[in-house]
C-alpha cells in the first residue's frame, strides 16, 4: 500500500465522519 493511497482512505474516512456530523447537527437543528 503506497502512502498515497493510505492518505485518500483517510481523506475518504474523514469526509465521511464530518459528513456524518453535519447529518446530525442537521437533524438537531430542524428540530
Amino acid at each position: 500500500m503506497t502512502t498515497m493511497s493510505t492518505a485518500a482512505a483517510r481523506n475518504a474516512w474523514m469526509s465521511n465522519l464530518i459528513g456524518r456530523e453535519m447529518l446530525i447537527v442537521g437533524e438537531f437543528t430542524v428540530q
